[in-house]
C-alpha cells in the first residue's frame, strides 16, 4: 500500500507543478514541456525514494518499490500527456456532450448539433498545435511530418494493428 500511496502521491505533485507552471505562464511546446514536467519530478524524487526508510528497510525491496513506483509513473504521465493533449483541442464528441447538457430538458436537434461542431473550428486549432509542437510543418498549402510526426504516426499505426482497429483516423 505504501508503494501505491508514494507512486500516486509523486504523479499528483507533478500535475500540480502542471498547473502551477500553466498558470504562471503558457509554455510554447505544451506537450513537451508537461512531459519534462512529470517526468523531470521523477527523476527528482527517485534519488529521495531509494535512501528513504519509507519504502522498505531492506535493500533489493527497495529498489523494487522504487521500480514500481518509476513504472506507474511513466505509464500515468504518457497517459495524462495523451489526455491533455485531446483536452487541449476541443473534440467534435466533447463539443456535442456539452451541447446537448447546456440544452438541459429541452435538448437540441440534430442541426443546432451539427452547427455547433461546425462552430468549432478545431482542424486548425489542431493543426496550429501540431506546427507549434514541431509534429508537422507547412509549406504553402503543403503539409508534410516532421521526423518526430513521422515516428508519433508509426507508433499510432503500430498500436492500431495491435488492437486490431480499422484504418483511419
Amino acid at each position: 500500500m505504501r508503494v501505491f500511496v508514494t507512486a500516486v502521491s509523486l504523479f499528483c505533485a507533478g500535475v500540480a507543478l502542471h498547473w502551477i507552471v500553466w498558470h504562471v505562464r503558457l509554455p510554447k511546446r505544451q506537450t513537451r514541456s508537461l512531459l519534462l514536467i512529470l517526468l523531470g519530478s521523477l527523476a527528482a524524487a527517485m534519488p529521495v525514494l531509494l535512501c528513504s526508510r519509507w519504502l522498505g528497510s531492506a535493500w533489493p525491496w527497495r529498489i523494487c518499490n522504487c521500480a514500481a513506483v518509476a513504472q506507474f509513473h511513466v505509464a500515468a504521465s504518457f497517459a495524462y500527456a495523451a489526455f491533455y493533449s485531446a483536452l487541449e483541442g476541443a473534440s467534435p464528441s466533447m463539443c456535442i456532450l456539452t451541447c446537448v447538457d447546456r440544452a438541459a430538458e429541452t435538448g437540441c436537434t440534430r442541426q443546432e448539433l451539427i452547427d455547433s461542431v461546425h462552430r468549432l473550428g478545431s482542424i486548425e486549432s489542431r493543426l496550429d498545435a501540431m506546427v507549434r509542437d514541431e509534429m508537422i510543418v507547412q509549406n504553402g498549402a503543403v503539409t508534410r511530418l516532421t521526423n518526430k510526426g513521422s515516428t508519433w504516426a508509426r507508433a499510432f499505426c503500430a498500436w492500431r494493428r495491435v488492437l486490431s482497429l480499422p484504418k483511419g483516423g
